[in-house]
């Protein structure tokens, strides 16, 4: 299988098994708003417009011992679809400065594929779960 292949199904998979459990004590944060901030920003469906910035480190990879630097730009955009659901957005854009992992190799730097999600869920947990499904993409701008 080809590893675009590969991601792609991958993707769509996890899109399709996200979920956030909820408890007595998140309902009740939810009552102050700071609290329900808070809760939002841990809710992977929430409806709340947000940029992460994500960084990875990776050393140790090859023969030459490499390491590699990643940081991501995460954009999460909710769209209100009606009065009981959303449509959430969700774009991983990759920054990658990698080290040859062959001795004499050079170095290299630039962009890694762009994951694209959407995914459609509920205004409200239901029977205690926060959850999203939807589709996946993976664009193919790294080298």
């Amino acid at each position: 299988m080809k590893r675009s292949a590969f991601l792609a199904i991958a993707v769509a998979v996890r899109a399709a098994l996200i979920g956030a459990a909820t408890s007595a004590q998140a309902a009740e944060e939810e009552k102050d708003p700071a609290a329900k901030a808070a809760l939002d920003l841990r809710n992977p469906v929430a409806t709340l417009v947000s940029i992460h910035l994500q960084n990875d480190l990776d050393f140790g990879y090859g023969e030459a011992k490499a390491t590699a630097f990643t940081a991501s730009l995460i954009p999460v955009v909710p769209f209100p679809l009606g009065t009981n659901w959303n449509l959430i957005t969700r774009t991983l854009v990759p920054a990658i400065y990698a080290e040859s992992p062959f001795r004499g190799g050079g170095s290299r730097g630039g962009l890694g594929d762009i994951v694209a999600t959407i995914y459609l869920s509920p205004e409200q947990p239901m029977h205690g779960w926060y959850w999203g499904a939807g589709p996946g993409l993976i664009l193919p701008s790294g080298g």
